[in-house]
């Protein structure tokens, strides 16, 4: 098993699992950055720059993370047709991480951990099924 960087996010890869507010996250556990290479595709928004001219970013900062049901780059389109600027790295800036229903990174939710031990920072995880929900109610898709 390779280990990361983030002392934190290498912690919770070897867990494998973590509930924050409620929401179980299956992070990447006993997987390398190699074994998934076939959702490569399925993850990858072409251009995250195309994809936010298209937004003002009234609605905030997100940022996907994990395997969906629908496609990374089609919930990016929603996230924009939503007010939102889509990232692919956390930040103190971030304001919702969507995660799918497993192979979530570690590195993005030791992320949130870290910021959100700041008093002025507060970064949502919401699950996939969350935010299909949203886009349901406020987009015709």
């Amino acid at each position: 098993m390779i280990e990361l960087k983030n002392k934190l996010a290498d912690l919770l890869m070897k867990e494998g699992k973590i509930e924050i507010e409620g929401i179980e996250i299956n992070l990447w556990h006993g997987h390398t950055f190699y074994s998934v290479e076939n959702q490569i595709n399925w993850n990858k928004i072409i251009s995250y720059t195309e994809l936010n001219s298209h937004s003002a970013g009234e609605t905030g900062s997100i940022v996907f993370t994990g395997v969906m049901q629908i496609s990374r780059q089609e919930a990016a389109d929603y996230a924009i047709k939503l007010g939102f600027n889509v990232h692919s790295t956390v930040t103190s800036k971030t304001d919702f991480v969507i995660i799918g229903t497993e192979n979530v990174s570690p590195t993005k939710i030791a992320r949130v951990i870290e910021f959100n031990k700041r008093d002025d920072i507060n970064i949502k995880i919401i699950d996939e099924i969350t935010f299909l929900s949203v886009v349901s109610e406020h987009l015709t898709i």
